[in-house]
């Protein structure tokens, strides 16, 4: 656990920052994406391939960011208005669909090349210019356009 946490929490960090626009919340976001994991491993859950950690670790910590932000938002209204209505109730029925599609969006993350999944997430899911993308494979902005566009495309395909 230690040997991940090390190799994912800048990017992690960096990710969260992003979403959420503040150090500190991102640190707080990083750290319960990383007991999100711990608790999935305690009940046996294993992740044998780096793709499948990988899009684990950032689509949770994606949704650890939005929760925050919706908690946030809502608090910042709670004090504009004493006389706050409570949110709807999410259905059962909703949450197993954004679970199933989530399981299915890792699934089409794990059966392509890991260079255009990460290429992909790094654009499109987190509006990384190609010049970062390009450096965080190692490669030219234009290859790493290249990655982006691949991977897209055969996610597309995956997930019809």
């Amino acid at each position: 656990m230690e040997e991940i946490y090390r190799k994912y929490r800048q990017a992690l960090v960096f990710d969260a920052r992003n979403r959420l626009g503040d150090e500190h919340l991102a640190e707080d976001c990083v750290q319960e994406t990383f007991l999100c994991l711990y608790e999935k491993m305690l009940r046996g859950v294993s992740f044998d391939d780096e793709g499948r950690l990988t899009a684990f670790l950032f689509r949770t910590n994606a949704i650890v960011a939005a929760k925050m932000k919706r908690e946030l938002a809502r608090d910042a209204h709670a004090e504009e208005k004493s006389d706050v209505q409570e949110d709807e109730p999410i259905s059962i029925e909703s949450l197993l669909l954004r679970e199933e599609l989530g399981e299915q969006l890792d699934e089409a993350l794990r059966s392509i090349p890991l260079h255009h999944a990460v290429a992909a997430i790094c654009r499109y899911g987190y509006d990384q210019p190609y010049a970062e993308v390009g450096g965080r494979l190692g490669k030219s902005p234009d290859t790493a356009r290249k990655y982006a566009a691949r991977g897209i495309k055969e996610l597309k395909e995956k997930m019809k």
